[in-house]
C-alpha cells in the first residue's frame, strides 16, 4: 500500500490580464438592437476567472514542455485518465490530481467597467462584412488583477516544484482563446508559496487559527522548462501610408447628431488586434492558393483547406502554427474624415447618408509574429485519450505561402483594418531590425533550418514547393 505524504502547499499570485479577456457562458442578453454574449460574473456582478481555466493553461503546458525527472509527477499532481474504462461503460474513469485550482476571483480596490466588443466576420473575398454575422461580447478590460489560490494537499516536493515552474510559464499565455486571436493574454505576479508540514499540521490541530498562515515560506525554485517543439518570434512594424482604424461598436449618439459614425478601439493609440492582422494574413494567403492553384468556387469555412494554409492559420479540427500578438503604436492624434454615398443611378451624393469616421493619420505600428516551426505533444499529460498525432511541423509548402504572403503585406496589397474600401489601411513598409522583407524572411530561414548556407535560397525552395504542391499531391 503506497504511503501519501501529509504535506499541503499553498501557492497564490496575482493574474493580470494583457488584454481584453471574455470567458463565455453561452448567455445572452439584448441591448437595444445588439444581442450580447455574457461573460462569467460572481454573485456581487464581478467578473473572475474559473479554476478550471487557468489548470487547463498548466496542463498545456505540461503536454508540449520538456520535464525531465518531474514527468512522473504530472498525473499525481493534475490527474488523468484510469487505464481501463468502468464496466459496462464507454467512458473512462477518471483520476483527481493533488492540486485544487479555485476561482480566481476579482481582486480588492478596483473598479471595473466590463467592455462590449463589437465584431463582425469578414468575407474574404469581397473583404467587406458578412451580412448577419455582427457580434457584441463582454470582455474584461486590459490591466485587471486576479486572486489566484491553488491548493496542493498530500504532496511530495517534487509536485511542488513541477507546479511552481508551470506556473513560471504563465506570461503572455491564454488560458481562453485560441492562439491566433490575441484576447485573453495573462501573466502572473507576486507567486508566493508556503510549505506546510506535518509538524505545522499538529501544531495547528492542537491550536487552531487560520491554517493559510501556518508553515513558512517555501524555498523551492522553478526549474527551466524547454519547450518539446520549435518556434521563434519575430518583432517587425508596419508603417501605415495613410489613415488607420479598427472601429469599435458604433457609439450611442444621443442628442449629437454630427458625432462620428466610427470610433477606434483606443481613443489614443492606435490598435490593430492579433485577430485582425491573422484574419488579413489568412484572407490574402487564400487568394494567393487560389490564383496559383485554383480552387475559386471551393468554400473553406464548410470543407477543410488545403494542408499548407491549413498548417498556418488552423481549421475547425486544429489551430494554425502562426500566431500575431497586437500591433500597437505611439499615442497621436486621431482626425476626423466625412464620407457620402453616393447614388449609384444619379452618380451624385445620396439624400440623408452622410457618415464620418475618426480615424489616425499615418501610424508605425509594432507587433510580433510567432511561428512554430515544429509543435509537439506528450499525451500521456493531456490527461486524456491519446490521439494519432503527436508532433505537427511546418512543411515547405507552407513556409512558401507564408513568404508569399508577406511579401504582399510589405507591398501594400494586404490593407489592415476598415475602411479598406475606402482607402484606409495601406501598408507602406514593412520593418524587421535594421532591415525589412528580406531581412525577416532571412531570420525566418535560419531558425526554419538552423545555418543554411545561403539564407534566402531557402526560402526560394519553400516558395517552389509551394508552387509544385498540388501536383506532387495528386490534387
Amino acid at each position: 500500500m503506497t504511503t501519501l505524504p501529509v504535506d499541503r502547499w499553498l501557492i497564490t499570485a496575482k493574474l493580470i490580464t494583457c488584454a481584453p479577456m471574455t470567458i463565455g457562458t453561452g448567455g445572452e442578453e439584448k441591448d437595444g438592437d445588439a444581442t450580447v454574449n455574457l461573460i462569467e460574473l460572481d454573485h456581487a456582478g464581478n467578473p473572475f476567472i474559473p479554476g478550471t481555466a487557468l489548470k487547463g493553461l498548466i496542463r498545456r503546458f505540461a503536454a508540449s514542455h520538456e520535464l525531465g525527472d518531474l514527468a512522473s509527477h504530472v498525473e499525481p499532481l493534475l490527474g488523468g485518465m484510469a487505464k481501463e474504462r468502468k464496466k459496462e461503460s464507454t467512458s473512462f474513469l477518471g483520476l483527481g490530481g493533488s492540486a485544487e485550482f479555485r476561482n480566481a476571483w476579482l481582486g480588492a480596490n478596483q473598479t471595473i467597467e466590463l467592455l462590449k466588443r463589437g465584431r463582425t466576420a469578414i468575407d474574404r473575398g469581397s473583404r467587406s462584412a458578412v451580412d448577419g454575422m455582427l457580434r457584441t461580447t463582454q470582455a474584461v478590460p486590459e490591466g485587471i488583477s486576479f486572486d489566484v489560490e491553488i491548493i496542493v494537499d498530500r504532496a511530495c516536493a517534487e509536485q511542488a516544484t513541477l507546479l511552481i515552474s508551470l506556473l513560471a510559464l504563465v506570461d503572455g499565455a491564454s488560458p481562453v482563446s485560441s492562439l491566433g486571436s490575441g484576447d485573453g493574454r495573462v501573466k502572473l505576479e507576486c507567486i508566493n508559496v508556503r510549505h506546510i508540514d506535518s509538524a505545522a499540521i499538529e501544531a495547528w490541530a492542537k491550536e487552531g487559527g487560520n491554517w493559510k498562515k501556518i508553515g513558512k515560506t517555501a524555498t523551492n525554485a522553478a526549474k527551466t522548462l524547454t519547450p518539446l517543439g520549435q518556434s521563434a518570434s519575430f518583432r517587425l512594424s508596419l508603417q501605415i501610408a495613410g489613415h488607420f482604424l479598427v472601429a469599435q461598436e458604433i457609439p450611442n449618439k444621443g442628442d449629437n447628431k454630427d458625432a462620428p459614425d466610427h470610433i477606434p478601439l483606443d481613443p489614443k493609440i492606435p490598435l490593430l488586434p492579433a485577430s485582425s492582422i491573422d484574419g488579413a494574413l489568412r484572407a490574402q494567403a487564400e487568394r494567393i492558393w487560389r490564383t496559383v492553384h485554383g480552387n475559386p468556387d471551393e468554400d473553406w469555412s464548410i470543407n477543410p483547406p488545403p494542408a499548407p494554409l491549413e498548417e498556418l492559420f488552423g481549421s475547425r479540427d486544429r489551430s494554425g502554427m502562426i500566431a500575431p500578438s497586437d500591433f500597437k503604436g505611439n499615442e497621436v492624434a486621431t482626425q476626423r474624415i466625412d464620407y457620402v454615398a453616393i447614388d449609384r443611378v444619379s452618380g451624385g451624393a445620396k439624400d440623408g447618408a452622410k457618415f464620418a469616421v475618426l480615424a489616425f493619420e499615418a501610424p508605425l505600428l509594432k507587433g510580433a509574429i510567432t511561428i512554430n516551426f515544429t509543435r509537439k505533444v506528450n499525451h500521456a499529460h493531456t490527461g486524456q485519450p491519446a490521439r494519432n498525432e503527436s508532433e505537427r511541423r511546418l512543411s515547405d509548402a507552407a513556409l512558401g505561402l507564408l513568404a508569399l504572403t508577406l511579401r504582399d503585406l510589405a507591398e501594400g496589397d494586404v490593407v489592415l483594418g476598415h475602411g479598406t474600401r475606402k482607402g484606409l489601411g495601406e501598408v507602406a513598409a514593412l520593418g524587421f531590425g535594421d532591415g525589412g522583407l528580406y531581412a525577416l524572411l532571412e531570420a525566418i530561414a535560419k531558425e526554419w533550418k538552423p545555418n543554411p548556407q545561403v539564407p534566402r535560397s531557402a526560402i526560394t525552395d519553400a516558395v517552389a514547393a509551394f508552387r509544385a504542391y498540388p501536383k506532387e499531391h495528386g490534387q
